[in-house]
């Protein structure tokens, strides 16, 4: 059995451990993917509309733009990992049809720079 000092030093470790692992969870939402992530569509700040005939697109990291087809829009923020600076587009939207083979090219902000 755990004397008292021995046993409060077991319940601090635990209540840090319990705090630092809902931490963690509060900030998953903001941690970007490889991609970015999906945006409000409020807050886009331009349209690229996307159809049969686009082969790429052109964004600036942290942009967030609206991107338009017949099957319908989503939002995307581009906060990109450094080693993900050209991608193909079906890989954060793979159920839009006209993504396929389309590349994104993203480019540095005025803030990277």
């Amino acid at each position: 059995m755990l004397t008292s000092p021995r046993r409060h030093a077991v319940h601090t470790l635990a209540a840090g451990a319990l705090l630092f692992a809902a931490a963690l969870q509060a900030n998953a939402a903001e941690i970007a993917q490889p991609y970015g992530m999906a945006a409000d569509s409020g807050a886009a700040q331009r349209d690229i509309r996307i159809d049969a005939s686009t082969r790429y697109v052109n964004v600036q990291q942290g942009e967030i733009v609206r991107f338009v087809s017949e099957q319908g829009s989503f939002v995307w923020r581009f906060d990109t990992a450094r080693t993900r600076l050209v991608f193909d587009l079906a890989h954060i939207v793979p159920e839009l049809a006209p993504a396929q083979d389309i590349m994104v090219y993203v480019a540095e902000s005025g803030d990277d720079r």
